[in-house]
């Protein structure tokens, strides 16, 4: 009995060391990989900025040295389009004129669709604002005339008070000053 207990013990204490054991394997994996993933993209990101160096000095004086090719070519000479017109079928041209004028008028209708349906929407625009002003100033008259009429109601309840304590008082105090006094007020 007491000796299944020391094994058990200790059995115990060694499962405990062999999980932790284990746990600090799978943690240096972990990190081992973690490490050589971040090499690899910090590799990957140089050769990109190597390559963007590189090619911006190939490229720089690029443009310089296609145009002087051209030049000496007789691309860019003033007679090089007097010979492109000669050589040239005239049908194309006739053809190019044709899709140039096409396409004037094609934009020209657009520009008049687009223009009959923005002169619509600003006359549409006008007709919302004015209604709406229309409806806001009468509005305002309704809440005017509301006004006034509750003025009137209060005046009437005052002077209906004045006329109720006048009587009051003319019944209360007849035939003394008093009565007097209220009268003039």
């Amino acid at each position: 009995m007491e000796f299944e207990k020391k094994r058990n013990a200790e059995l115990m204490v060694t499962q405990r060391k062999e999980a932790l054991y284990l746990r600090k394997q799978a943690e240096k994996q972990r990190r081992e990989l973690q490490h050589k993933i971040e090499k690899e993209q910090k590799t990957i990101a140089h050769q990109k900025y190597i390559s963007r160096i590189l090619g911006k000095d190939i490229t720089n004086g690029m443009k310089e040295v296609s145009t002087q090719i051209l030049h000496d070519q007789g691309f860019l000479k003033a007679d090089f389009i007097s010979d492109m017109k000669e050589f040239l079928n005239p049908k194309l041209v006739k053809q190019a004129k044709k899709r140039v004028k096409e396409r004037v008028k094609t934009v020209s209708e657009m520009e008049k669709f687009v223009k009959s349906i923005m002169d619509g929407l600003f006359a549409e625009h006008h007709e919302t604002v004015t209604r709406e002003k229309e409806r806001r100033r009468q509005e305002e008259e309704r809440q005017r005339i509301e006004q006034e009429k509750k003025e009137r109601r209060i005046a009437k309840r005052k002077e209906k008070r004045r006329k109720r304590k006048l009587y009051a008082a003319k019944t209360e105090v007849k035939g003394t000053h008093i009565f007097s006094e209220i009268l003039t007020t």
